[in-house]
């Protein structure tokens, strides 16, 4: 019986992992992004920093309401229903394909300036 509750701890700790690894790879990739856009490293983190600060500050607004479910910071609570039993996955899913839409568009988009960019002269 332990061996079973171990091994369902491990699974919920692998899945928690990939979660926030997922969350951070997005704002990783609005930072790549915003880098292209820029020749100073100070702007580019400036500029996630602001993309986050304004997100978080959009989620309380009711004026926001339409755009909440597309924002980067809404679902960076969806962690906790892992740990509920039995797991909430509703919440879980629509916050990773919501990370994973961020995590293409942004490197879509830094790829698409990168490549226009002179970097051999």
């Amino acid at each position: 019986m332990i061996g079973v509750e171990l091994s369902l701890m491990f699974r919920r700790r692998r899945v928690w992992l990939c979660w926030v690894l997922l969350c951070m790879l997005a704002i990783g990739a609005v930072g790549l992004f915003s880098s292209t856009l820029t020749d100073s490293p100070l702007a580019a983190a400036l500029g996630v920093l602001a993309v986050v600060v304004t997100s978080a500050a959009l989620l309380p607004l009711e004026a926001a309401d339409a755009i909440e479910r597309y924002l980067p910071t809404t679902h960076r609570l969806a962690w906790i229903d892992l740990h509920r039993d039995p797991i909430a996955w509703s919440a879980v899913r629509e916050g990773a394909a919501v990370q994973l839409a961020y995590v293409a568009v942004a490197f879509g988009a830094a790829w698409a300036n990168f490549a226009t960019k002179d970097i051999t002269g």
